[in-house]
């Protein structure tokens, strides 16, 4: 009983520090990303389309964060990422930007066509 409860311990330990190093880390993309989020992609199509840019460390644990921090769906749009942030950081702006923002700091500009 006592080696069971170990290794469960032992398991939670190596998925909290998983999802620390996946989601609070930040990522730095080399010179300016584009991402293209079109209409209709799943969080885990947008997920995937993230980690292939080079934006974020883990699709599962973007995918994970989205499930457990309900906000509103991820808006589609082209995205420049030219800034280290981390998994969450993304999320959150992912979530809020409007498609009638017109002017946005360089840093979190959305290029929405």
């Amino acid at each position: 009983m006592r080696k069971l409860l170990t290794f469960l311990l032992l398991c939670a330990m190596a998925t909290a520090a998983w999802l620390a190093w996946a989601l609070w880390l930040p990522m730095s993309p080399d010179g300016q990303k584009f991402v293209m989020l079109r209409t209709g992609y799943s969080t885990r199509r947008a997920a995937r389309e993230l980690k292939s840019a080079g934006v974020i460390r883990s699709s599962e644990a973007f995918v994970l964060w989205h499930a457990l921090h309900r906000r509103p769906s991820l808006k589609a749009g082209e995205y420049l990422f030219d800034r280290g942030a981390n998994a969450i950081e993304i999320h959150k702006r992912l979530c809020s930007t409007s498609r009638r923002q017109s002017r946005a700091p360089a840093w979190d500009r959305a290029l929405i066509s």
